[in-house]
């Protein structure tokens, strides 16, 4: 079984501090920037939203794929991320830029600018997150990465809740359009940075079974085929529709709710805290515990810490804030499981069909997880706006409720359904190193044999 270096550890991790330096300032500042800053409704934002990443689902799947059938003397993966990283960080300078177009040209811009964001984002992110799958066998060495990469992940979060508003006020000098488009030079520059690292030190070092190379459609009908991989997509489904709407309506919560905008910074630090904290525990815990069962445990925890963040006092912030850790915690220990499994899926289809395919296994589950940050955006927006939302004034009773329930029953309700899901799923660890025997010998009988 091949072993991750130390040094590949820090650079793959150093890759999702990158991606979250974008993708952070998106799902906690996107909304709140459109409706407060740029000057579109929430409705209307909830609808960019939702379209962008309908048609960042769908370029999802041609994207996985053109990365199976990539083959580069760089390596199948790593050229997406050596050339795509300029093109992310251009494209998330555009989205946080305010042209002085009327309103009409504003929406447009909005939906274009944002759905060239996402295109880039899957672009450079998807053949990230298969990386594992060839840079090592052992599904004990991508679960333990899985660890390392959200460890650096949530800090990379926990750095834009931190950073971000204070840059927008200092870079911005007073104006808030001109701040934001200041920080995400700065963001998007380091990002680049870090996934050009990302690429350069780590090796893809796992060779394929050599098998048929089918067309999309048998690509596709492979992996619906695949009960694993069909769990992990309505998983993904589920987690990225609900599970970061406290992290969209953060800012509303504190803003409105609590009535305390200066303990922004402060709720986002300990959120982006306690997930580091839970990519720890959650390395640790799958040493000892089959993953799949921490999995479920993990979506138990936050159902029942989720739903209590609705009956707390707003303004009892200790309180709110001790729920929200180990809520978040709970959450977060499922994460790097949901990204370690992804790879374990791949290995069954290599196995099962002879086939070689993480680009579709990846982009088909984050075809799922945007579907849902689509539908979630859309569904924050049409809360907001259903419950009475009206930026920058005092908000009605009615909206106040719209906001809570964003924060704690919807996305607890979303737990719910999620654990049902979760219960369905097959690998356990036992499965996972019979599979892993069974694979590296297959590997080794299809491997060319010396003259």
């Amino acid at each position: 079984m091949n072993k991750i270096s130390l040094r590949e550890k820090v650079a793959y991790s150093g890759g999702d501090f990158a991606f979250n330096l974008v993708f952070g300032t998106i799902t906690s500042f996107l909304l709140f920037f459109y409706t407060d800053v740029f000057g579109i409704s929430a409705a209307e934002a909830g609808a960019v939203l939702l379209v962008a990443r309908l048609w960042d689902a769908v370029w999802d799947l041609f994207l996985g794929a053109l990365i199976d059938r990539t083959s580069t003397r760089w390596g199948q993966l790593r050229p997406y991320l050596m050339f795509g990283a300029p093109l992310l960080a251009l494209a998330a300078v555009a989205c946080f830029t305010t042209p002085d177009w009327g309103h009409q040209g504003k929406l447009l811009y909005a939906f274009a600018s944002y759905m060239l964001l996402m295109t880039c984002y899957s672009l450079v992110n998807i053949p990230y997150g298969a990386l594992p799958t060839l840079m090592s066998e052992s599904h004990v060495e991508r679960t333990t990465l899985a660890s390392w990469r959200m460890f650096f992940a949530f800090a990379g979060t926990m750095f834009v809740g931190a950073a971000a508003q204070a840059l927008v006020g200092v870079l911005g000098e007073g104006d808030r359009g001109l701040g934001y488009q200041r920080v995400m030079i700065v963001f998007g520059t380091a990002a680049c940075l870090l996934i050009w690292a990302c690429a350069y030190f780590c090796r893809e070092r796992v060779p394929p079974i050599t098998g048929p190379r089918g067309d999309i459609k048998k690509d596709a009908a492979v992996l619906f085929k695949s009960r694993a991989w069909v769990c992990l997509a309505v998983c993904s489904l589920l987690a990225f529709s609900v599970l970061l709407l406290p992290v969209a309506n953060a800012v509303y919560y504190m803003s409105y709710v609590a009535a305390r905008p200066d303990h922004i910074p402060v709720y986002l630090i300990l959120s982006g805290a306690s997930m580091m904290l839970a990519a720890v525990i959650s390395g640790i815990v799958t040493k000892i515990f089959c993953k799949r069962s921490v999995w479920r445990a993990g979506s138990l925890g936050a159902i029942v810490f989720l739903s209590a963040v609705f009956f707390i006092d707003p303004k009892d912030l200790p309180l709110l804030y001790a729920v929200t850790i180990v809520a978040n915690v709970f959450i977060g220990v499922t994460i790097p499981i949901n990204f370690s499994m992804a790879s374990d899926v791949a290995d069954q289809i290599e196995l099962d069909h002879d086939r070689r395919m993480p680009g579709m296994v990846f982009s088909g589950l984050a075809f799922a997880g945007k579907a849902g940050l689509g539908l979630g955006g859309a569904l924050a927006g049409a809360l907001l706006a259903g419950f009475g939302y009206v930026a920058n004034a005092q908000q009605s009773p009615e909206a106040i409720v719209g906001i809570k329930l964003c924060m704690s029953l919807i996305p607890a309700a979303g737990c719910v359904l999620l654990l049902g899901v979760q219960m369905l799923y097959p690998l356990n660890r036992e499965g996972l190193t019979l599979l892993g025997a069974q694979l590296s010998r297959k590997r080794a009988l299809s491997a060319p044999q010396p003259a």
